[in-house]
């Protein structure tokens, strides 16, 4: 990995998101959110060729059932066998890249976030030495591998917005428009909401567009965010899908 300090800097940024069992917490508090379909996605941080620092993404197969085509972070759900969402994050990276933890320094596991499709996802930030991946893509669940600096997801020339309800609530949805070569590729839901967050986190800097209908993100206090969408999201989550069970 490059520029020492740099990434020192950067390790002592995440120590202050680091919440390894934050959703025991959350089941704690209400037991219905076990109910809900745990997950887990891996966001690999690397410098690409221009000394960019970029995250990793991949694009879904067509071969899948569900989410084909779409751009996203490594990440399924949690298996019987996995005991813990690192378990989860990185036998997903495995088995859809070849990404293995000989490979990866993991920074920190995220506070996990609801989704509308009726899990909780865990994400766990790393940083992934690009000279020990070897890339072995499993065209069954991903046919394409691309970088994206970091730094996009904070600027507007890539970026736009549209507005969607979910009951009585009103989101943002934020949408990225990224080519890799002559592949066309569209990042939005969870996994621009996430890039964004993180991106906020290594620049030290909110982005350059609106982030949320009804809060205003502050750089110190972005856990503060997340707790906010998973109170407002949660609520609405856990009554639709955790209590149909």
């Amino acid at each position: 990995m490059k520029n020492s300090n740099f990434l020192k800097n950067l390790i002592n940024k995440f120590n202050n998101y680091n919440h390894p069992n934050y959703l025991n917490k959350l089941i704690e508090l209400d037991a219905n959110i076990s109910k809900l379909k745990p997950a887990a996605v891996l966001i690999p941080l690397s410098f690409d060729s221009k000394s960019q620092l970029s995250f990793t993404f991949t694009r879904r197969s067509q071969n899948l059932r569900y989410f084909k085509g779409e751009c996203c972070f490594i990440g399924g759900y949690v298996d019987k066998e996995d005991k813990c969402a690192l378990n989860t994050a990185m036998r997903e990276a495995f088995e859809e890249v070849g990404m293995n933890k000989h490979c990866l320094n993991i920074l920190c596991h995220f506070k996990p976030i609801f989704t509308s499709h009726g899990s909780i996802v865990t994400p766990i930030v790393a940083l992934l030495d690009q000279t020990k991946f070897t890339q072995n893509l499993n065209h069954q669940e991903v046919d394409l591998i691309f970088k994206v600096p970091t730094n996009v997801f904070l600027e507007k020339d890539f970026h736009y917005v549209t507005e969607s309800k979910y009951k009585n609530d009103t989101f943002f949805m934020h949408y990225f428009n990224w080519q890799h070569e002559d592949e066309k590729c569209l990042i939005t839901g969870i996994t621009s909401t996430l890039a964004i967050l993180i991106a906020s986190i290594i620049h030290s800097q909110l982005p350059k567009f609106q982030f949320a209908p009804d809060i205003n993100l502050e750089l110190n206090k972005l856990d503060n965010y997340l707790d906010h969408l998973n109170l407002v999201n949660g609520k609405q989550f856990i009554n639709d899908f955790a209590k149909k069970n």
